[in-house]
């Protein structure tokens, strides 16, 4: 049997972007067209509905699915890769490439002038 740790209480998560970005609940409300008293209740439960949650992220324009899968372990693959960070990569490999190639053409460039 595989033990599975606690999910990640997310109405808490929630609790604390508002209080650290300093956001009211009635303008959260508001913008997702429900009560206050709905948005009191996100906070107050330890789990939602993904579609609330993927409001709540457009809303509040955060990604709470990145905070929740930071809590995964890191030997855990993701499904696909990010391709931006695909893309830095090859920049930052052609960049080290670019520098190799300047290095040695200074270093020409200073023996050529020695001569």
């Amino acid at each position: 049997m595989i033990t599975i740790p606690t999910a990640p209480n997310v109405g808490e998560m929630l609790k604390n972007y508002i209080k650290t970005n300093r956001k009211y609940k009635s303008g959260i409300a508001n913008w997702l067209g429900v009560g206050r008293s709905a948005v009191n209740k996100y906070v107050g439960k330890a789990d939602m509905n993904i579609s609330t949650l993927w409001r709540l992220s457009h809303v509040l324009q955060y990604n709470f699915f990145a905070d929740v899968g930071a809590q995964l372990p890191p030997e855990f693959t993701a499904v696909t890769e990010n391709p931006l960070q695909a893309r830095l990569t090859e920049l930052e490999k052609q960049k080290a490439d670019l520098e190799l190639q300047l290095k040695t053409l200074k270093e020409a460039i200073e023996l050529m002038g020695r001569k």
